[in-house]
């Protein structure tokens, strides 16, 4: 078996950059009003098992970097709340299509988001092949 050299496994994960992205995506979708960040941060760790001290880590400790698990685990995260809004927004397309008036423009949408719904779960797949 051959061995990897540092560059291979370092691409193999994410930047913190990446990951700090993508919690601030989560932590916006998931949180309520002023304040609602430590609240968002308790449900992503409900809904995701997003460790709360690690996402605090991640939020306020610039200097510590992230385990490569835990940045895994946030892409997931991410990509899953990205595949359920585009579910969201599939069906809002087909009750617009329903209504009548621009339907082959609503259909049109309706197939490209579900070819990019498709992607993202082919994607997901991987990353959960590849890091098992």
């Amino acid at each position: 078996m051959a061995k990897k050299s540092f560059a291979d496994v370092r691409e193999m994960f994410p930047s913190v950059s990446d990951v700090r992205g993508w919690h601030d995506a989560l932590i916006s979708r998931v949180a309520s009003g002023r304040g609602g960040v430590e609240y968002a941060m308790r449900r992503l760790e409900q809904l995701f098992g997003l460790p709360f001290g690690a996402q605090w880590n991640l939020r306020y400790r610039r200097d510590r970097k992230p385990s490569p698990g835990f940045a895994l685990r946030m892409r997931q995260a991410y990509l899953a709340m990205l595949e359920r809004s585009v579910r969201r927004d599939i069906e809002a397309l087909k009750v617009e299509a329903a209504k009548g008036d621009d339907a082959a423009d609503c259909m049109r949408l309706v197939s490209e988001a579900e070819a990019l719904l498709a992607e993202i779960g082919e994607r997901l797949k991987e990353n959960e092949a590849r890091h098992e």
